[in-house]
């Protein structure tokens, strides 16, 4: 059993969610404004908050910030609710601090779902999510704990390891971090960030975390998996809303594209030159291919065909 926070001031969402954890054994509290929130967080039992982005007295998105800011709460898990649809939102919430991002109207059951995933992974939970030990644990299914989840907790907790991830009888990643900063990665033909972007896109399969100990030595001079998950998360949401070329179509070039700064991180050119050297060639081939996570690539192709500059035949 755990100590839910919901805050919403829709009193409707308030029960639902409510009974909702109610019926699954846990305890909850609930807080319709900001004020009322930042009392009910003194309360050291909590082990999660639901927080709506739109509140009376304030956002959502500025709470987070305030729980991130506090000693006391920095390491709480938070799931964001919000009726809002635009696709930077998901993006801002974990920007922000937000361990996970649902739009309204939500099924209830996936939410329970999400909030005892997040539960499990605190350092010390015991609960039952598929996982070998409490924390991060040893151990997993990836449609429990996600790569996003993994790595995001592997950085908070400062972890150092090998991060092993199976999905299929022929995929396999892994991925090694020193004080939760990322040393290495490989993935199918990939390496570094574009590997872990690569992972990252994983639903099902299975992880294995081998612990180890670096005493004394100091943490690479690399980013942190912030950003990277933050540029995941960007990149889904703009193929969420974007129409792609059926996987097995032929794909020609039929004229230039500039797509700007804001997509200068998507393989474009990547794309072009190999489509200029086997024209007819499928979104599938190119995947197969490799070069850059299969998403950056998908994303790639559907700007080209939606400004017409390649077509499927």
């Amino acid at each position: 059993m755990a100590k839910i926070l919901i805050i919403d001031d829709d009193s409707h969402i308030l029960t639902i969610l409510e009974v909702t954890f109610l019926a699954a054994g846990h305890e909850v509290l609930a807080a319709e404004s900001i004020k009322r929130a930042r009392a009910q967080l003194g309360d050291p039992d909590i082990e999660a908050v639901v927080l709506d982005v739109q509140l009376p007295d304030g956002t959502g998105w500025d709470l987070v910030q305030s729980i991130r800011g506090d000693a006391r709460t920095e390491h709480l898990p938070v799931i964001m609710l919000s009726a809002l649809t635009e696709v930077n939102n998901r993006v801002r919430g974990l920007r922000t601090g937000a361990d996970d991002y649902m739009s309204k109207p939500f099924h209830p059951e996936e939410m329970l779902a999400r909030v005892e995933a997040l539960i499990a992974r605190r350092p010390g939970s015991q609960s039952a999510s598929g996982h070998g030990q409490a924390g991060l644990g040893q151990f997993g299914r990836l449609d429990v704990q996600s790569v996003e989840d993994l790595v995001r907790d592997l950085e908070r907790g400062v972890k150092s390891g090998v991060l092993e991830v199976t999905a299929g009888k022929n995929v396999h990643g892994k991925l090694v971090v020193r004080h939760g900063r990322l040393v290495s990665a490989f993935f199918r033909d990939l390496e570094g960030t574009e590997a872990v972007l690569a992972m990252t896109e994983l639903e099902k399969g299975f992880f294995h975390f081998y612990p180890s100990k670096y005493e004394g030595e100091s943490p690479p001079e690399s980013d942190g998996f912030q950003a990277l998950l933050i540029d995941a998360a960007w990149i889904k949401d703009e193929l969420s809303s974007r129409k792609l070329p059926g996987p097995n179509a032929p794909l020609r070039l039929v004229s230039a594209a500039d797509l700007g700064a804001e997509f200068s991180k998507i393989p474009v050119e990547l794309v072009i030159r190999r489509l200029d050297n086997a024209p007819g060639i499928t979104l599938d081939k190119l995947i197969d291919e490799g070069g850059a996570a299969p998403n950056k690539l998908r994303l790639a192709v559907a700007l080209l065909f939606e400004r017409g500059a390649l077509v499927s035949v």
